[in-house]
């Protein structure tokens, strides 16, 4: 769950900007087993505007490859985008 204390000031100082930025904190767990909004993001190009030394982008990327080799299949149910690991 979001934290108003935490994303709010986030929103507030970027609201004029287009495209909308969507601030998200991210920890290990959440790059070693991506949930379907974060490969969904990365399979849209998302960007990443702090990452002094790299190592957010290097995994994005290593992600992004996974996405594009199949390892994760993008479905969709109701129209909402969701993806499954694919079978090995």
């Amino acid at each position: 769950m979001r934290r108003a204390d935490t994303w709010l000031p986030w929103i507030r100082e970027f609201e004029t900007e287009d495209p909308v930025l969507d601030p998200t904190f991210l920890g290990s767990h959440t790059l070693d087993d991506p949930p379907s909004w974060l490969l969904e993001a990365v399979a849209g190009g998302v960007e990443v505007w702090l990452d002094d030394d790299g190592r957010l982008a290097a995994r994005l990327a290593t992600i992004g490859d996974s996405v594009r080799s199949g390892t994760w299949q993008r479905r969709t149910f109701m129209g909402l985008p969701y993806y499954r690991r694919a079978a090995s």
